[in-house]
């Protein structure tokens, strides 16, 4: 339990240590005279570097000798000190990487370090050996699935609902918590994998009309997309009404490619002309739109496509030109796309109007970045 220490105490205790080691830099767990001095310092820094101290009291702890900074062979010790603790407290070393010492010392993020400097070969033996013996895992995290659904289903059992409060860790040191609110967010924000959905429905999570729904919105905003652009292979950053039928179409495409697609699915995507083959793959669907662009250069005789046009086969050709000349302008379009539509005529700079550019294309000029280039 942090110790609760007065200024003056602080401004007594202080000097002697500077007098005893030439220096101000007192580490957490240095006690002079039963005045925990390393804690109280611990706490005035972490008001210092939030500039909640005010001028008196940090120019009396100026005289005083403090080091507002401090060593890195200081924090190992601080980070060290605090950690012995916090396995004394939890009786496992597996620190949440927010987690914050009571005085302020990201122990979280410190662990976090120390585990990457060891990665890199940059932690001394020594110092490796310190952490084993006080049980930190040096092994890459995985995220045990089967455990904390084997742990939710308990708790199921016992509390008969699923709202587990943000803070609770089983006996084992489970952190389901914590864990169950992060299937939350990503179930939300739509990013929860499908394999993982079903076993939480089936433990009880209320997400089944929900989950079903969800998937009725991006299909419903796929088969817009297909009507309006004649083709079921929207590029990643499409958006029907606000909702990311791109990203929707690649989560769709992934699982039936892995056979994890339900079949009423795959049968509802094929009727719109999807496939989860290469030949559905973005470079190919690329290969498909010049050829009919080059059909039109060859039947007209020029490269302006006019927005509303529509090739023989019914795809909507001219919604693409416009596509790819926005993305011109936004620098999204790659190198190699735009040597491709560049090489057979295409003008993707907008004709002036009254002599001056359009908006655009000073906005393209004024952004002179790298195109990105996206993975096929």
């Amino acid at each position: 339990m942090p110790q609760i220490v007065d200024l003056d105490s602080v401004l007594a205790t202080l000097p002697v240590f500077v007098k005893a080691h030439g220096h101000g830099r007192v580490p957490v767990n240095c006690v002079i005279d039963n005045v925990h001095l390393g804690e109280a310092i611990a706490d005035l820094r972490y008001e210092h570097r939030r500039k909640r101290l005010d001028p008196e009291t940090r120019a009396r702890l100026d005289a005083a000798g403090i080091a507002w900074s401090i060593s890195a062979a200081d924090r190992w010790t601080d980070g060290i000190v605090a950690l012995t603790e916090f396995v004394a407290a939890h009786n496992h070393a597996d620190v949440p990487s927010d987690y914050q010492t009571a005085h302020g010392f990201c122990l979280g993020q410190w662990l976090h370090r120390i585990k990457r400097k060891h990665r890199m070969g940059q932690l001394p033996e020594l110092r490796t050996w310190i952490l084993l013996d006080l049980g930190v895992d040096f092994a890459p995290k995985r995220d045990d699935r089967a455990g904390y659904l084997h742990a939710l289903t308990k708790f199921v059992e016992h509390h008969g609902h699923t709202r587990v409060p943000a803070g609770y860790v089983t006996a084992d040191g489970a952190d389901l918590g914590r864990w169950l609110a992060r299937q939350q967010d990503l179930y939300e924000a739509g990013l929860l994998r499908t394999q993982l959905v079903q076993p939480l429905i089936e433990a009880g999570m209320p997400w089944q009309t929900a989950f079903n729904s969800q998937w009725e919105r991006g299909f419903a905003a796929f088969t817009a997309w297909v009507a309006e652009h004649g083709h079921a292979g929207p590029d990643r950053d499409a958006v029907v009404d606000g909702y990311a039928v791109g990203e929707w179409w690649r989560r769709q495409y992934k699982a039936w490619q892995s056979g994890k697609l339900h079949a009423d699915r795959i049968h509802r995507l094929e009727s719109l002309g999807a496939s989860p083959t290469p030949e559905n793959s973005s470079a190919a669907r690329w290969r498909q739109s010049m050829l009919r662009l080059q059909d039109f250069i060859r039947a007209t005789g020029h490269a302006q496509v006019p927005k509303t046009y529509r090739s023989a086969d019914g795809y909507a050709l001219g919604r693409w030109f416009q596509r790819q000349r926005r993305r011109y302008n936004d620098g999204l379009l790659s190198a190699e796309r735009i040597a491709d539509l560049e090489d057979v005529g295409v003008r993707l700079s907008l004709p002036a109007r009254n002599g001056r550019p359009r908006k655009k294309v000073v906005a393209a000029m004024r952004r002179p970045a790298t195109p990105q280039i996206r993975a096929a």
